[in-house]
Formats: C-alpha cells, sequence, structure tokens
C-alpha cells in the first residue's frame, strides 16, 4: 500500500493464502498505524472491488474510488436496472409504471443474488410490456436479481464524481504501478531469493526500504552526500543478494549531485 501523495510505500501483506481482496482492511490498519494519519481516499483497482469492503470503508467514512465488476447485460433493449425503484422497508422492486416486483427466493443462491419478479398478469396488461421486456414478453412477469450488499455498492458508486474518479484512478496508474514496476527492474520484485514467506516478506519490506529512501533523499530538502552513498550501497548489496543486474535508474538521477 502507498501514499499516492508521497509516493512512499506504508504498508505491506505477503500471504499466497488470502486474496487480495481480503487484505483491504490490514492495509488501511497499516497506513494508519505507520503514518498516524487517516486516509480520507481510498484507491485501488478491480479486485477490491467487493461488498465487504465498501461496507467496511463505509462505516469509517472513508470515500473508495474502488471499481468493481459489473454483471453481464444479456438484452441490451430491455429496461435498465436503474429505471427501478428499490423499496428497502418492503424489500421490493418498484417498475415505471408502478408495478411491484416481489421477492421470490428466501435465500440468496450461490452467487449472492436474490430473485425479484412481477405477476405476469400485471405485466401483460402494461402497454410498453414489449419495450421493458426488451422483446418477446415471456410467460412470467418481469424479474430482476440483487446481489447481497447492493446498498454498500451503490453508495460507493456514488461517493465520488466521474471526473474525480477518473483524476484518482490516473494518479494511482502513475504512482501505484509505476512503484510496482521499479521494484521488479531494480530490484528484482517479480523473483523471491528465499523460500519460506517469512524470509520473502523481508525481502518485499527491504525492497519497499530502499524504494522509500531513494525518495526521501530525492525529494528532502537536505541531500547529505553520505547518506546518499549508504544508500547506494544498500541498493547494490540488495541487488547482489537478489542476483539481480547492478543498473540503476537514470544514471543515479535520483541520487544528489555530484555522486
Amino acid at each position: 500500500m502507498q501514499c499516492m501523495e508521497a509516493g512512499l510505500v506504508v504498508g505491506e501483506t505477503t500471504d499466497a493464502s488470502v486474496g487480495e481482496s481480503r487484505t483491504l482492511e490490514t492495509m488501511v490498519e497499516q497506513h494508519e498505524a505507520n503514518t498516524d494519519l487517516s486516509p480520507t481516499h481510498v484507491v485501488a483497482d478491480k479486485a477490491y472491488g467487493t461488498a465487504e469492503n465498501y461496507q467496511y470503508l463505509r462505516d469509517l467514512n472513508l470515500q473508495p474510488c474502488i471499481p468493481h465488476r459489473h454483471p453481464r447485460v444479456t438484452n441490451t433493449n430491455a429496461y435498465p436496472k436503474s429505471t427501478f425503484t428499490y423499496d428497502a422497508e418492503a424489500d421490493q422492486y418498484v417498475c415505471p409504471a408502478g408495478v411491484i416486483l416481489k421477492r421470490r427466493s428466501k435465500q440468496p443462491n450461490t452467487r449472492g443474488q436474490t430473485a425479484y419478479r412481477a405477476d405476469s398478469s400485471t405485466c401483460r396488461a402494461f402497454s410498453q410490456r414489449e419495450a421493458c421486456f426488451g422483446g418477446k414478453v415471456g410467460k412470467r412477469g418481469k424479474s430482476l436479481c440483487r446481489i447481497a450488499g447492493q446498498d454498500a455498492i451503490d453508495w460507493a458508486d456514488d461517493c465520488l464524481g466521474q471526473h474525480r474518479r477518473r483524476h484518482l484512478m490516473s494518479r494511482r496508474k502513475s504512482v501505484i504501478e509505476g512503484s510496482f514496476g521499479d521494484a521488479a527492474t531494480h530490484h528484482g520484485f517479480k523473483r523471491s531469493c528465499w523460500r519460506r514467506l517469512w524470509r520473502v516478506k523481508v525481502q518485499n519490506l527491504l525492497i519497499a526500504t530502499l524504494q522509500n529512501m531513494r525518495k526521501l533523499l530525492k525529494y528532502g530538502r537536505q541531500r547529505p552526500r553520505r547518506a546518499a552513498l549508504a544508500i547506494r550501497r544498500a541498493i547494490l548489496w540488495l541487488q547482489t543478494a537478489t542476483r539481480c543486474p547492478r543498473t540503476l535508474p537514470n544514471r543515479h538521477g535520483w541520487l544528489p549531485s555530484g555522486i
């Protein structure tokens, strides 16, 4: 995890048995513990876009900029789901014509979806039934599916405007993905040097430490020569330990002048 304002690595997790979507809570806690600051926005890729993560950020009053997977729409000519209003108290949907879609399943299916359907006789009496169905009207009434945690997903979609969301995702692409590329190119991030999970975690922490020290030397007000030489020796030692080519970016352009 990185702070997008400074570009520093402030959190790390290494666990092969846990998916990326389950590490968001740990990352946020590490950010607060290591920086003594609470983030205002959380920017991540689609792998973290789950209802559980949205609800967690909602409880902490943090604005997410995390896209999520949308269900595939097979009939694009039918009325979109956004035109139907959900009544949380009655647990039912209301179509644009005022027809009620009642809940038909007691428990969600294996995909976490709950079915809602209108009466077939009511749909057949509707004058715009063909436009609602997007074609031929079936024997059953109009049906919709609601995902578990849909309230949190709707809240996350409405937190930020489109312009602000694009800006944050563009910033993430340059800062976060650039950091991964730098670690893979100059610090052997793609290949582990040692076996066992705890040794890989140590390697990742060393790489993150060196990246942070390089940024502090580059953007800090004071750039002491001795500290720069120490960082250079540490990077060369890490590259030797990870069996990576001894190449530094931009001919040591990140070091202070004169090095």
